[in-house]
């Protein structure tokens, strides 16, 4: 008999671009120590299996029938955090060495500020919170800033895991994306108290400008809103939580025997195009 487990099923619905933009439906399933987006969608070609207890995050690769596991960083010991790097050093060296010196640095702010504002949502106590993310960058003489300014709606912590058993707050790990260019240096000051509760709305307003040499400016301003649809109590098979059966696991770097292949296959690639080149040549 297949084991079960104690979960919550949210459904979200997310809108990219404004009020008149489509709608896009989102489900992720929690349970206990374990999160993963819904079974629903038979099209998904890739996703993720987080799995706290195990301190690794599961990569699902539907087409190819593969998953790799990735470790939880922040959950790892010093020395298994070295033995990972160690692991895909002949893969960074190589593309550390495409990459001239730093080109600057990229400054980012976020300030997180918990407002007096409270609401009952799900059954539980929500609180309002302002979230502002600044960023600046220059690149010679082109200077760019960025920000984003988000309003949300976070459920208490304490009465959220009453509520709903299933749900950990360990599962939700706050953080975000930035990209560098030509080997910037990111700078990173956080300031406030990070929320640790489940967000269940949000409205996020981002602002890009860039300050040419000539003196024009350029200004992007995009807009995206999400809500929760449900929040429920259901259980799960366990067997959800791991890689599907019969699926290969790969490794996070290619081996150096992988790399040697390829480095192969596109040489010989590279010499074939340039043998037909001069066979054509000599004809004409």
């Amino acid at each position: 008999m297949e084991r079960s487990i104690q979960g919550v099923r949210m459904v979200t619905e997310s809108v990219e671009g404004g009020a008149n933009a489509p709608a896009r439906q989102s489900t992720v399933l929690f349970a206990g120590d374990r999160s993963r987006p819904g079974v629903e969608d038979p099209a998904r070609s890739a996703y993720s299996i987080q799995r706290l207890d195990l301190r690794k995050t599961f990569r699902v690769f539907v087409q190819e029938q593969r998953y790799q596991e990735i470790p939880l960083f922040d959950l790892l010991t010093e020395e298994e955090k070295n033995a990972f790097v160690k692991s895909g050093r002949h893969w960074t060296a190589r593309h550390a060495a495409r990459q001239g010196p730093a080109s600057g640095e990229v400054r980012i702010v976020v300030e997180y500020e918990k407002t007096p504002q409270m609401e009952t949502m799900f059954g539980c106590e929500a609180y309002k919170w302002l979230i502002v993310q600044r960023q600046e960058r220059r690149q010679g003489e082109t200077v760019s800033s960025a920000e984003s300014r988000c309003e949300a709606w976070y459920l208490d912590v304490d009465e959220s895991m009453k509520r709903y058993p299933g749900f950990s707050p360990r599962l939700i790990r706050n953080g975000f994306c930035f990209v560098t260019v030509n080997g910037e240096v990111p700078v990173l000051e956080k300031r406030g108290e990070v929320p640790r509760g489940l967000c269940v709305q949000s409205s996020t307003t981002s602002t890009n400008r860039t300050e040419m040499p000539t003196g024009e400016v350029w200004e992007q301003v995009h807009v995206r809103s999400l809500k929760t649809l449900l929040l429920s109590e259901e259980r799960f098979s366990e067997s959800i939580f791991e890689p599907p059966a019969g699926f290969r696991k790969m490794p996070v770097y290619p081996s150096r025997l992988s790399m040697a292949r390829l480095d192969a296959a596109r040489n010989l690639k590279m010499l074939g195009s340039r043998l037909g080149s001069a066979l054509f040549r000599a004809k004409t």
